[in-house]
């Protein structure tokens, strides 16, 4: 795990960037992982992986059960750190409970990280869904609604270096893995200011999503609202479920 490019050495700590590399191994489908497990996926050798393991285990941050590692609570205090330093986002949590006691869709509000998004708020509504709903998720954003917003913010540069720097793969079906194809589709959502992705993510999962800007004018985050295809066909979430979220975005400060 090497640093940054050209960044000085008394900018970079490589033991805490390390450490953060073990934390975010741990994940959907990854609840517990032995040494073996992290070492491998964080390309640290055995020792290196034991010590970064073992010092999270000391502060409270892992436990151990055999040979598995396993997050505790404490580690959502990490994410807490940042969600505590919003001041929009209980704002945010309220119009998102009032959007899904209104049209019984399930919501999440996700920041862009990378070529990911992050959910920083959810409500689940009374539904089915086959996709888990969770604050600190990390989903892909070429291939989600929330991520595609976020992705049409960006300077076309740089929109062109997120998708190339980690390349598309197929999740299912119908996920659109053409560069040039996504960056076509990212524009026209940027123009018509919403995104609707269907079943390219998870083919049982139907999401659309609209900006949220701040006070200034300033994208800050997108909110979606999900269904399932069966359910509801993406055109009726175009009709009936669009308005109503894109209420509840442009209300956000009222």
């Amino acid at each position: 795990m090497k640093p940054p490019r050209n960044l000085p050495s008394d900018r970079y700590v490589q033991s805490l960037a390390r450490g953060l590399a073990v934390i975010r191994t741990f994940g959907d489908g990854r609840p517990r992982q032995t040494l073996s497990q992290v070492a491998a996926r964080t390309g640290l050798d055995r020792a290196g992986a034991r010590r970064i393991l073992l010092t999270l285990k000391t502060l409270g941050y892992l436990r151990q059960d055999g040979r598995d590692f396993i997050p505790t609570p404490n580690i959502l205090h990490l994410g807490y750190s940042y969600i505590s330093t919003i001041q929009w986002w209980s704002m945010a949590e309220q119009k998102m409970t009032e959007l899904v006691n209104t049209v019984n869709k399930s919501a999440t509000l996700g920041v862009l990280t990378g070529s990911h998004f992050i959910s920083v708020a959810c409500v689940q509504a009374r539904s089915l869904l086959t996709v888990n709903l969770a604050v600190g998720r990390r989903s892909p954003a070429y291939c989600t609604a929330i991520g595609r917003v976020l992705l049409g913010n960006l300077p076309e540069a740089e929109l062109l270096h997120v998708l190339k720097r980690r390349p598309p793969t197929k999740l299912t079906d119908y996920t659109v893995t053409s560069i040039p194809a996504l960056v076509r589709i990212i524009e026209r959502d940027r123009k018509q200011g919403w995104s609707l992705v269907s079943k390219e993510y998870n083919d049982s999962v139907c999401a659309i999503a609209v900006p949220v800007y701040s006070q200034t004018g300033q994208m800050m985050a997108a909110m979606s609202a999900i269904e399932t295809p069966i359910r509801t066909s993406p055109e009726k979430m175009v009709e009936t479920i669009l308005p109503v979220l894109k209420q509840a975005s442009a209300t956000l400060w009222k």
